[in-house]
């Protein structure tokens, strides 16, 4: 199977990283619209590149251009897989796919302040713990996952990730912050964790309406 090259890598970076990296942002994550949709996934193809949001199973979808083109969209909700090639609706897909990359301010402005957060908590002792936790969580599923023939390229990007966050940690050291600098920093990532939220579920709203519409006027195509 021809595997995704690093032009396309790069087209998926922001896209495919910002869910997991906010997750393991949380302190204590919560079900709200930042966090990962199992059941919802979309993938856009645009003039050769993808556009990927929320999808755990690029693999199986690396053939569609074959058969569909370079313009088209890819939806998965559940058990049900479509592809959609009316120009109107990718185009609208696209449309909305692109307050992703609006919303970069806010979600940089959410991974910054929750390092601040993180470091400040008895010099990042804290953090600490619960980064090698996690780290030893997901070594395990993935030992689990070859062992059993699963993929585990998820839990891969995610232990990357997990160890990026480690050596920063290392690198740091930690800092004190006075009662009102935290506040002031939990004020600013409250408002950006809101504003992306926000973002999100407006996206996830209109992929829904999308395929809703494709299926009520017979422009989505099943696929296995």
């Amino acid at each position: 199977m021809k595997r995704l090259t690093r032009r396309t890598h790069v087209a998926l970076a922001l896209t495919v990283l910002i869910l997991p990296a906010l997750a393991f942002a949380r302190s204590h994550p919560s079900a709200g619209p930042s966090k990962p949709d199992r059941e919802l996934g979309w993938a856009i193809r645009r003039d050769g590149l993808w556009h990927v949001s929320e999808i755990w199973d690029m693999d199986s979808i690396e053939k569609l251009p074959s058969k569909y083109g370079d313009d088209f969209l890819y939806i998965r909700d559940g058990e049900k897989k479509v592809v959609i090639t009316d120009p109107i609706l990718v185009e609208r897909a696209a449309r909305a796919h692109r307050q992703i990359k609006m919303h970069a301010t806010q979600i940089n402005a959410l991974a910054s302040v929750s390092a601040q957060l993180a470091m400040s908590r008895v010099n990042g002792t804290w953090e600490r713990k619960r980064l090698e936790k996690a780290e030893s969580k997901l070594e395990g599923v993935i030992e689990r996952g070859k062992e059993h023939g699963d993929d585990t390229r998820q839990a891969e990007r995610d232990l990357k990730l997990v160890r990026e966050q480690l050596a920063k940690l290392e690198e740091g050291g930690g800092e004190t912050l006075t009662e009102t600098e935290r506040r002031e920093l939990t004020e600013r990532q409250d408002r950006a964790r809101e504003d992306l939220d926000n973002a999100l579920a407006g996206i996830r709203k209109e992929m829904h309406e999308i395929l809703r519409e494709a299926i009520e006027k017979d422009l989505a195509k099943s696929i296995r």
